[in-house]
């Protein structure tokens, strides 16, 4: 649902979360209007469920895999373990500062971008078995990345992103205020003033 395909509905009226119903089609906008923020509610809670599982994933398991599967090279042999530890601590900690202020601060899901800070996390592995997990996890990684931009893209796509908070309704017209929709149909249908009215009387009877 976007913007242009609402009629009695505003931008101001979904910013202040508060729409004022004078009409039985306004009313059924609303109703409309409501159920789809509801729905978008609980999508944004799967996008977020499936996000913030991505980044337990890549801050959590890669850094371990990656420190149960550095066990250096050979042409590593020569430094000592103790350097090598900090190099390869050095190396985990840039890709997790980096997945943090990409990811979770600018919200940048541009796999390209996951790749170049991801590719830390391949250097320096025991054998090439180690090289092929390493790269599975990163191209994992860069998938995830994809399809977490192509879910974000779709859901900007509709009117009351990101928070798609559902709209309070009142119903006051021309100073009056109803209890509800059904007086506000029945002041709509409702006749002419009494006054306005021509009552046509029966005829007076004959006296015989």
């Amino acid at each position: 649902m976007k913007l242009s395909d609402l009629r009695y509905i505003t931008q101001k009226d979904i910013d202040e979360s508060h729409i004022n119903i004078t009409s039985a089609e306004m009313y059924k906008e609303f109703q409309d209007y409501n159920s789809h923020m509801l729905r978008m509610q609980q999508r944004k809670v799967r996008f977020l469920v499936d996000f913030y599982g991505m980044m337990a994933v890549d801050l959590l398991l890669i850094p371990v895999l990656c420190i149960l599967t550095g066990k250096y090279t050979q042409i590593t042999e020569p430094i000592s373990d103790n350097v090598m530890f900090m190099v390869s601590t050095l190396l985990i900690g840039l890709f997790m500062a980096a997945y943090v202020f990409f990811v979770l601060i600018k919200k940048l899901f541009k796999w390209p971008i996951c790749l170049a800070f991801s590719l830390l996390t391949v250097l320096f592995r025991a054998s090439l078995w180690a090289y092929i997990v390493a790269l599975v996890f990163v191209g994992l990684n860069c998938w995830l990345i994809h399809a977490i931009k192509r879910e974000d893209d779709a859901l900007k796509e509709h009117v009351g992103y990101p928070a798609f908070v559902q709209l309070i309704p009142s119903f006051i017209r021309d100073g009056k205020e109803f209890d509800g929709l059904d007086e506000m149909v029945r002041f709509e249908d409702s006749e002419e003033s009494d006054d306005l009215v021509h009552k046509e009387e029966a005829p007076p009877r004959e006296s015989l």
